[in-house]
């Protein structure tokens, strides 16, 4: 994605540097959980293998990476792990305000968990006026959920640290 100011293009390459990032500080036979967005993105660019991507059929397996993403951190470690995940790779565009990432598609992913597995209830992540929120009126099960933690992590660190440059 290319942004201009001024006359002065700036290029965000984070996709890339993620995926080399991950091919050169990760064990070669390294699995990864992720959205299936970006799987033959990771396949392809970092050498790695993938729960999930963009040509898996099997509507369980995806289900069970977005209930995955959409439990506790606690119970999503535990799925994470018992899948046989590495490493999880959430997209998130906080710094960049680029609207396209995975908290944004989060309600997808909670949307095929919840069409197999009903403990999974979308309503539970919205917020007391039934709306998708990620700010301070976040409902209880969104803000605990892995993905919000994967997300949110030092965020606020991050934020203030750009704020006072």
């Amino acid at each position: 994605m290319a942004q201009r100011s001024g006359n002065q293009r700036h290029i965000i390459d984070d996709y890339r540097e993620a995926y080399r990032w991950l091919s050169q500080n990760t064990a070669p036979d390294a699995r990864i959980l992720s959205w299936w967005d970006y799987g033959y993105q990771i396949t392809g660019m970092a050498n790695r293998t993938v729960l999930v991507d963009n040509n898996t059929w099997n509507n369980t397996h995806i289900a069970t990476v977005g209930r995955t993403l959409a439990s506790t951190e606690e119970e999503g470690y535990r799925l994470a792990r018992h899948m046989g995940a590495d490493y999880i790779l959430v997209v998130f565009g906080g710094m960049a305000n680029f609207s396209g990432d995975d908290i944004s598609k989060f309600l997808w992913m909670i949307r095929i968990a919840a069409g197999v597995f009903p403990q999974i209830k979308e309503q539970n992540y919205y917020n007391k006026n039934g709306r998708y929120k990620i700010d301070r009126d976040v409902s209880p099960t969104m803000e605990n959920c892995l993905m919000y933690r994967l997300v949110y992590y030092r965020f606020s660190e991050m934020a203030n640290r750009r704020a006072q440059s």
